[in-house]
């Protein structure tokens, strides 16, 4: 692991003194690239191919992501505002941007491409300077149109969306007084020309606030750090080792963490325990449609039964327990035990993704917690697995 203060070498220690993060079985992540993932103090710390992104804040697992400009702010320009260079922290370059008099006044990414309604995942730091506000844009430049957030650090609000909608929009509180934003834009026009800004929405002249650091990304993601130009991640196949497991009576699973996001399209799974395909699967996915955490099963592609546990609520902590077998398909989530599906097919798993299936429809998730019981489970079982 890289520390956000220099190279440490790979597997010789954890972000944020040591990690939060167990599981009873072997885990096996897989990542094509260098990757990063925050403490709970928000240190940023970055991880080689292939490491898992452990942490005192759990187990990081995203999908594949690409920042879409350079390193910001340090690449960037200034929009009406002047601009100081700050001292590095860690594995951020940040920079003060000082009204020059204009509340819309701020500091500017490099521009990159839009696709009409195509969503953005934006996330972005600051520190409060002599000024209380903070502004946070979405703009096109070709067609002249932004979208705002914008308010006190405690509690900005989204303002005008004349660039589309901003939605999904979480302010995060850090141990050091930072403010780390994300929200999700959804441009409504192609552009070649967008950028994304920070600034102190300030009137008055020589007020300002600090940018840690400003990022637009193709899907939701941790910090991607580095460089002046687009830089992709890859994303993570995390799967426990079911070697020697005799599955063949059923399971339990429990799975303790945090969900990063609310994804805007497709089933996302939090695991899925299957023969290598889809055919035969047994999983517990976000329903974009409804926003609920939904257990099912299949056999020979033929669904079996299942049901609804519960709306997952992004930053809080959760844990599902999810329980497969012949005749049997529930679960619980947060403690809430759902009422089974008794009448089911049950094809006994090769193989148990964490967080996405075989690397597709994946989660962004904060691991903790994950605990594999091979046996046939029972209401009373998954009740006090769940406690």
């Amino acid at each position: 692991m890289i520390s956000p203060f220099g190279i440490r070498g790979l597997g010789s220690g954890f972000g944020g003194g040591g990690h939060a993060f167990s599981t009873n079985y072997p885990l096996t992540v897989t990542r094509a690239s260098v990757a990063w993932a925050q403490d709970r103090a928000g240190d940023l710390f970055a991880f080689g191919v292939d490491e898992q992104r452990l942490t005192n804040a759990g187990l990081t697992l995203t999908r594949a992501a690409t920042r879409m400009h350079g390193e910001a702010p340090i690449n960037g320009t200034n929009g009406g505002a002047t601009s100081s260079v700050l001292p590095v922290e860690g594995l951020f370059n940040p920079v003060r941007s000082i009204s020059a008099g204009a509340s819309f006044q701020r500091r500017v990414s490099l521009p990159f491409e839009t696709v009409n309604a195509e969503p953005i995942f934006l996330r972005m730091r600051a520190r409060q300077g002599s000024s209380p506000r903070i502004r946070l844009a979405v703009r096109d430049r070709i067609n002249a149109t932004e979208s705002v957030v914008l308010g006190t650090f405690d509690a900005p609000a989204i303002g005008v969306v004349t660039a589309g909608p901003l939605t999904s929009l979480v302010n995060r509180l850090l141990p050091n007084g930072d403010r780390e934003f994300t929200f999700t834009w959804t441009p409504n026009a192609t552009s070649t020309a967008a950028e994304i800004a920070v600034g102190p929405d300030s009137g008055t002249s020589g007020e300002f606030i600090d940018i840690i650091g400003m990022q637009a990304t193709t899907q939701f993601s941790e910090w991607i750090m580095g460089g002046a130009g687009i830089l992709a991640q890859s994303g993570d196949n995390a799967s426990l080792s079911l070697t020697g497991v005799n599955m063949a009576a059923g399971f339990m699973l429990r799975i303790d963490g945090t969900l990063m996001n609310v994804p805007v399209a497709g089933f996302s799974r939090f695991y899925q325990a299957d023969t290598g395909n889809n055919d035969n699967r047994n999983t517990t996915f976000y329903n974009f449609t409804n926003g609920r955490a939904e257990i099912s099963g299949f056999v020979a592609n033929v669904f079996q039964g299942g049901g609804t546990l519960k709306n997952p609520v992004v930053a809080a902590p959760f844990s599902i327990v999810a329980a497969h077998a012949v005749n049997y398909i529930g679960g619980a989530y947060d403690k809430d035990v759902a009422s089974p599906t008794t009448s089911a097919g049950f094809t006994t798993p090769n193989r148990l993704s964490i967080g996405s299936n075989g690397g597709f429809d994946p989660l962004n998730l904060v691991l903790t917690r994950i605990s594999l019981f091979p046996e046939t489970p029972t209401t009373a079982r998954v009740t006090e697995v769940a406690a």
